[in-house]
This record gives structure tokens, C-alpha cells and sequence, in this order.
């Protein structure tokens, strides 16, 4: 590819600078003349030198303007091709989508499938279905320990683990949530505050009730 850009126009500069260069048979500076004769020199070379530099920076301009051209002419294609392979890529997603809720519906995950599924399950090389199976035993065995707890609101403990599908996060929340509950129905049983309650509790702990 690199070999396909002949900069001819370039290799003329060259010789045309060259050439106006062998007139220049730069001076000794001994005296005020020759100085002045010098700076005179300076002076002319610094305008060949802009005059170069101005044809640089047209040449520049003109060449960014052909070659965003012709990465044009690229990126056209590349947007087709960009466009084609993402409603291909939509399709297979609909369709892995499509299997992931058959799967979904087959195990009956008592877990809503929108908890559970991840981005990545629609990733061609994934492999969901294990990932799937692995949950599927992971939440029931999960219900069986909830079940078990010796706790006031079961289903509403099961219920928070439902859209949490954690135990420690599911407990976590359960207490937050109706600890308050249970704070509010010993005040008004026992009309104490949570300090005076407490206390109750520790002197009972103490006498080995």
C-alpha cells in the first residue's frame, strides 16, 4: 500500500531549492560590508525557506483532502458491512433469547428469569444453559434454607430473596425492612423504647431464661 503514493511533486521542490541554492556562495564575515552582505543573504534564504514551508503546508492540505477521500470511499463500505452484521448479530440474540426462555420455562425456576439472566447469556460463545442448570439447584436448595428459618414473616423473607436471589443479601434486607415492623409492635406491647427493651432482654439472658 505504501508503494502506491509517488510524492514526484516533491522530489522537483527538492531540485528547484537546490538549484537556487548554488547561487548562494555564503560570505566570510570580517567586516561591517561583508556583514551586511550576510544579513542580506540570511534575509533571502529565510524567504525561500517560508515560500517552501507555504508550499508544504498547500501540499499538505491538498493531500489530507485527497486521502480523507479516499478513507471515504472505506468507511462506506465498512458502514454497510456494519449494518448487516449487527441485524444478523439481533437475529441470533432473538433466537438464543428465544431458547433461553424455553430452557427457562422447562426448569421452572421458581425465581422470575428477569433476576437471573445476564447480558453475556446472549453472547454466541457463551454457555448459558449450564450456567442456567447451576442456578436452577443453587435457588431451590436457597428456598429450602429459608424455608427452615424460625422467622415471623416467611414469605415475605422468600419473596425478598425472589428479586435478590441471595440468602446473606435476602436476610439483609428482610431485617432491615421488618425489623422496623417488630420495633414498632414492642413499643406499642410494651410501651418501652428499643434501650429500655433491650435491657429487658439482657437481664432475662442473665437469669438463663
Amino acid at each position: 500500500m505504501k508503494d502506491l503514493i509517488k510524492l514526484n511533486g516533491f522530489e522537483l521542490l527538492k531540485i528547484e531549492v537546490e538549484t537556487q541554492l548554488k547561487d548562494y556562495d555564503l560570505i566570510e564575515v570580517s567586516n561591517d560590508e561583508t556583514y551586511k552582505e550576510a544579513k542580506t543573504q540570511r534575509a533571502t534564504l529565510n524567504k525561500l525557506s517560508k515560500s517552501v514551508d507555504d508550499e508544504r503546508k498547500s501540499i499538505t492540505k491538498t493531500l489530507k483532502k485527497e486521502i480523507d477521500n479516499i478513507i471515504a470511499l472505506v468507511e462506506i463500505k465498512m458502514d454497510i458491512l456494519d449494518t448487516r452484521t449487527t441485524s444478523w448479530e439481533c437475529k441470533l440474540q432473538d433466537k438464543r433469547q428465544q431458547e433461553i426462555n424455553d430452557y427457562y420455562e422447562e426448569l421452572k425456576i421458581p425465581v422470575s428469569l428477569k433476576y437471573i439472566q445476564t447480558e453475556k447469556w446472549l453472547n454466541q460463545t457463551f454457555k448459558w444453559k449450564e450456567e442456567m442448570s447451576a442456578l436452577n439447584i443453587s435457588i431451590r436448595n436457597d428456598l429450602e434454607i429459608l424455608k427452615s428459618l424460625n422467622v415471623e414473616f416467611t414469605e415475605e423473607l422468600i419473596g425478598i430473596y425472589k428479586q435478590i436471589v441471595n440468602v446473606g443479601e435476602a436476610i439483609k434486607e428482610y431485617d432491615i425492612e421488618f425489623g422496623e415492623v417488630k420495633r414498632i409492635e414492642r413499643q406499642v406491647t410494651f410501651n418501652a423504647t428499643d434501650e429500655e427493651y433491650q435491657k429487658v432482654l439482657d437481664f432475662i439472658k442473665s437469669l438463663g431464661l
